[in-house]
């Protein structure tokens, strides 16, 4: 008996984007704050990353300088003791922000294993040190919605790169959504098969 292996990815990544949109669909019943958790944890899994929790404190923190960024209507970095990723978004779609950052990943050279400007987001979203962040939302005046997360201990530390930024166990691809994709089919596979996941 042959078995055609593209015709079962294909169907396996039907099966993951339907149940992708359903989650989706579902969006207004979880918070703001635990579908952004959600994506962070997502991506971190792809890159062997524990999970982060939620953090109170640094909540209210991301939602004064949402708040301030709403007002001034830029993008302006904070200064404190925690990492920190900024976004703004006019789709009325700011989870997307976590795609954003995380697509930086093209751009990360892992042999030098270095800070860069151009991928300072996705570096942090997957430090492998930081266990807790804080995210808030806030449309501005013009429209705009601002997001701000916040992650303890804070990554980006120079020297650290190495232990805390690693590869992704499904590197196939360039493209990180194709990487996504990828992680949720083998994961359906997994709970499908072996019952756990």
């Amino acid at each position: 008996m042959h078995i055609n292996f593209l015709y079962i990815e294909a169907i396996l990544l039907t099966v993951c984007i339907h149940q992708f949109h359903g989650i989706l669909a579902d969006s207004e019943e979880i918070s703001f704050e635990h579908q952004i958790l959600g994506k962070h944890n997502d991506f971190r899994r792809l890159h062997g990353c524990p999970d982060l929790a939620l953090e109170s404190d640094l909540y209210k923190g991301c939602f004064n300088h949402a708040r301030k960024l709403g007002v001034i209507d830029k993008l302006e970095y904070s200064n404190g003791n925690y990492g920190e990723n900024i976004c703004f978004r006019v789709d009325d779609d700011p989870v997307k922000c976590v795609e954003q950052w995380y697509n930086e990943s093209r751009e990360y050279d892992y042999s030098k294993a270095e800070y860069s400007d151009g991928t300072r987001h996705f570096t942090q979203l997957i430090w492998k040190s930081s266990k807790l962040m804080g995210v808030a939302q806030h449309r501005g005046t013009s429209g705009k919605i601002f997001v701000v997360a916040r992650y303890m201990p804070a990554g980006n530390s120079a020297g650290q790169f190495v232990k805390n930024v690693p590869r992704s166990k499904f590197n196939g691809s360039k493209c990180p959504v194709c990487n996504y994709f990828l992680f949720c089919s083998l994961m359906l596979i997994r709970k499908v098969f072996c019952g756990d996941g």
